[in-house]
């Protein structure tokens, strides 16, 4: 009898044993069940997230390489735009042949110029200089001297050297200028200090002087310029510009 009891008694303390070694088991398992599942919920948005930074990343540079895509095009559409609104300016000047037939030149729309002697070109009005766009240029032929003291003088006859034109010329050294062919015009700029002097620039009036030659065949321009008269020496440059030398 006391064999069965202590029998019984192991048995319930084996069955006790086991069913707490089942429960913390069950336990453990319940825990890393729920670990699991809370690594999952975690992979699952870090790659949710990382799908998403590229989907944006990727519109994102879809609409840079757009707009920039757009920006090129309007550049080049204004680039062409301008380009065919700058014409050559003097493309309808007149173009001029010296007597000898050595210089060719345009002269601006507008102008009203006399040839003088067929030894240069000349013009008395002070502020004939503006540019007259279609207006076509006028040469007049004339003989006859001249002093001038203000206006134009553009000698360009066989006797001009590049010694005349090195004595001739007067004031301050500019930075020179070239030709369309790449020829330097060399330039002076001189102000008058002096009072009452015949056939020169007026007191406080200006004078440039321009000198081009090539071949030992010179011209030589002189503008002058009254002290209340405007400045179109930059006219003038342009002209001196489309000046070449016919071989």
């Amino acid at each position: 009898m006391k064999s069965n009891r202590g029998f019984t008694q192991h048995l319930v303390s084996e069955i006790i044993r086991r069913r707490r070694i089942y429960a913390k088991h069950s336990e453990l398992s319940a825990g890393f069940t729920a670990l699991e599942g809370l690594l999952i919920l975690v992979i699952v948005g870090i790659l949710g997230g990382t799908g998403w930074y590229v989907w944006n990343a990727h519109n994102k540079a879809n609409d840079t390489l757009t707009n920039a895509d757009a920006a090129n095009s309007s550049v080049a559409k204004y680039s062409k735009k301008l380009a065919s609104q700058k014409k050559d300016e003097t493309a309808s000047w007149l173009q001029y042949e010296s007597p000898d037939k050595k210089i060719t030149m345009k002269i601006p729309d507008g102008w009203k110029l006399t040839e003088m002697n067929s030894t240069g070109l000349f013009h008395v009005d002070d502020n004939g200089f503006a540019i007259s766009s279609g207006t076509k240029a006028v040469i007049t032929k004339a003989t006859g001297g001249r002093g001038y003291s203000t206006g134009l003088a553009i000698l360009f006859d066989q006797s001009l050297t590049k010694d005349y034109c090195g004595k001739m010329l007067r004031g301050v050294k500019q930075d020179s200028l070239k030709t369309l062919s790449n020829i330097e015009i060399v330039k002076y700029k001189y102000a008058q200090t002096e009072k009452d002097l015949p056939d020169d620039v007026p007191y406080g009036g200006t004078a440039f002087n321009y000198c081009v030659t090539q071949s030992g065949y010179s011209i030589y321009v002189n503008y002058g310029i009254g002290p209340s008269d405007t400045d179109y020496s930059q006219n003038l440059e342009k002209a001196l510009k489309t000046v070449t030398f016919n071989s």
